[in-house]
């Protein structure tokens, strides 16, 4: 499977978790975020486990492609894949998503996700 066919499937991944243990559907807009952004602090209340390390992993892994997939199609950009990770370049920046995604979740709201893109996008 090539990185953007892999990347569109754990998109999809999220849309499916989201709506079925936070009762959230994401539609791949900038605005969704909006909605998946204060789930990260929920995580640790909806999904059986809370936050442990495999649950930390899943979403990482999941919203981190949603977030990705929300920005490249905002802005038309592309994914890269190297030895050091999957990295997304959009508007001239290089950027991770799955790093900002685990932030959130272990830091907290001040990691915002719409911040994140707005200023990805802006």
């Amino acid at each position: 499977m090539d990185l953007q066919s892999r990347l569109d499937a754990d998109a999809l991944e999220a849309q499916k978790l989201t709506r079925k243990h936070f009762v959230v559907g994401l539609n791949f807009s900038v605005e969704s975020l909006r909605e998946l952004d204060p789930l990260c602090d929920d995580a640790s209340f909806v999904l059986p486990g809370g936050k442990n390390e495999a649950n930390m992993e899943l979403l990482t892994r999941v919203w981190g492609a949603y977030l990705g997939e929300v920005l490249r199609r905002a802005s038309d950009g592309a994914w890269t894949e190297t030895a050091e990770g999957v990295t997304l370049h959009v508007a001239g920046k290089t950027l991770d998503p799955f790093a900002r995604v685990r932030l959130r979740l272990q830091e907290g709201a001040e990691h915002s996700l719409i911040a994140y893109a707005t200023e990805a996008l802006g």
